[in-house]
């Protein structure tokens, strides 16, 4: 059934158009209204964030102080490069959840340079921010792979011994490859050594 607008034609048209028609001063209120529900939920927005979420927030430990060391020093710059060095490994242990090799690793580059303002802001940002303990699981996983390295450790130093492993070390090789294969069966160094022992 079509609809059609007769019935809205004339004088009863015109003052319904009238009437459902905005003014400039109606769509201002409008706008000044929608205006001012998006400022209180911003507002809004801001404080639960300041409140709520940012005391949650960890700062990362970063590096931020440059030192300069004299260019044609040349151990001052291997210094530097070494402390450089052992603080990424000190943060990528951390990251990792080796804390013991992380705090091994800040004390070596603080052991080199007691004075570097990079390794200074990673132990203050660390004091400030200690990590949180190890998980059962997370401890079970180091250990297995702490195992594993142990292994393939082993069976590598056997099969590199000069002049030659003898019968019965490549046979003791097999058996850290076995287990190793156990432990992490498609780990690629585990299936070089087992390809290269028949395992």
């Amino acid at each position: 059934m079509a609809v059609t607008l007769e019935p809205f034609r004339g004088a009863a048209g015109r003052a319904l158009t009238r009437s459902t028609r905005s003014t400039p001063a109606a769509e201002l209120v409008a706008a000044v209204a929608v205006f001012t529900l998006f400022a209180l939920g911003a507002v809004r927005a801001q404080r639960f964030y300041e409140t709520d979420l940012a005391p949650l927030r960890r700062p990362i430990a970063r590096a931020t102080v440059e030192q300069t060391v004299r260019r044609d020093d040349r151990d001052a710059v291997e210094r530097l490069q070494r402390v450089k060095d052992l603080l990424g490994e000190a943060v990528a242990y951390r990251n990792a959840r080796r804390l013991a090799w992380a705090d091994a690793a800040l004390a070596e580059a603080l052991a080199l340079d007691p004075a570097s303002p990079e390794a200074l802001a990673v132990r203050d940002a660390w004091a400030a921010n200690p990590a949180p303990p190890l998980t059962p699981a997370e401890q079970a996983v180091l250990e297995r792979e702490d195992r594993l390295y142990e292994l393939l450790g082993a069976a590598i130093a056997i099969l590199d011994a000069e002049p030659g492993a003898s019968p019965g070390a490549v046979h003791e090789a097999r058996g850290y490859v076995r287990e190793a294969l156990h432990i992490a069966p498609g780990h690629p160094t585990a299936l070089t050594l087992a390809a290269r022992l028949e395992v």
